[in-house]
């Protein structure tokens, strides 16, 4: 949660799907909460977060939530 907003695995999903080399089943791959001892899997994970940051500016995430 980031103030009052919260952030769900699907709207981590959907970011990440934007990113040039990810696809959304990619992306899930990434946040598989089953295969919790994969270091390679979770560095991919922290650099492909860390990428969001030079994708242009969404109007506000939350607004996409249901």
């Amino acid at each position: 949660m980031i103030n009052e907003d919260e952030i769900k695995p699907s709207d981590i999903a959907a970011h990440l799907a934007m990113l040039p080399d990810m696809d959304v089943k990619s992306a899930w791959q990434l946040l598989d909460p089953a295969d919790k001892q994969n270091v390679p899997k979770a560095v991919t994970l922290l650099q492909s977060l860390l990428q969001l940051k030079d994708l242009p500016p969404l109007e506000h995430p939350a607004k996409n939530q249901k």
